[in-house]
């Protein structure tokens, strides 16, 4: 099956199987209905399995950049800031003009910022 890379991002399709798409599906519905219920570290899960099976879905990017600053800011872990910021990387070069991954990645550097300034002041 074919499927645009990223939407919006000028890239060429993607070819996937029906397998690999199915797979892809379930994962990313379960990420989401997880994330919906508050179950963050499940979501991440399902998200970082979805992005294995297609690593140029701008959705599964900032979805899982979405967990991982939840979970990151409830946990003050800079570690899943990082992971965050990584992908938030990636999500920039599938779509950069895309407003919302400019917008996060704002967020997650100066939440990264404020962390690292907490953590001196201790």
């Amino acid at each position: 099956m074919s499927v645009p890379a990223a939407e919006g991002s000028g890239r060429r399709l993607v070819q996937l199987d029906q397998k690999t798409m199915k797979c892809f599906r379930e994962s990313y519905g379960r990420g989401s209905l997880l994330l919906s219920r508050g179950r963050y570290r499940e979501a991440a899960k399902a998200f970082g399995r979805a992005i294995e099976l297609y690593p140029d879905h701008l959705g599964a990017r900032i979805a899982r950049v979405k967990t991982l600053l939840a979970l990151g800011y409830l946990s003050w872990d800079a570690r899943l800031i990082r992971t965050a910021i990584d992908d938030i990387r990636r999500a920039k070069e599938l779509s950069p003009k895309n407003r919302q991954v400019r917008f996060l990645s704002g967020l997650l550097e100066g939440l990264l910022m404020r962390m690292r300034h907490y953590k001196k002041s201790k």
